[in-house]
């Protein structure tokens, strides 16, 4: 008998795409569309609705140009949730 436990919160992931590098290597072209890396950023979240939980944190994120790609990595159970020390509604940084 194989029965899924529904998912109790969520990781998200915020990836903040990269800012234009401004490195030149010697004998290179300067170019203006080559990025420097993502960062990453991760958060628990305990909501079990992963669209809330999707849209809390995208509220908390403050991005005003709409940059950030943000979406949920993975689900936490009821005893992940506990073992975070999560409170219902409650988002911390991973």
């Amino acid at each position: 008998m194989s029965e899924k436990a529904t998912a109790s919160g969520w990781i998200i992931e915020v990836i903040t795409p990269g800012r234009p590098d401004t490195h030149v290597v010697a004998g290179a072209r300067k170019n203006a569309a080559l990025l420097g890396p993502p960062s990453f950023r991760y958060f628990n979240v305990a909501i079990g609705d992963v669209t809330k939980a999707v849209a809390a944190v995208t509220q908390q994120a403050d991005d005003p140009a709409g940059t950030l790609l943000i979406e949920a990595k993975r689900a936490l159970t009821a005893g992940e949730i506990a073992t975070l020390n999560l409170k219902t509604g409650e988002i911390k940084p991973a």
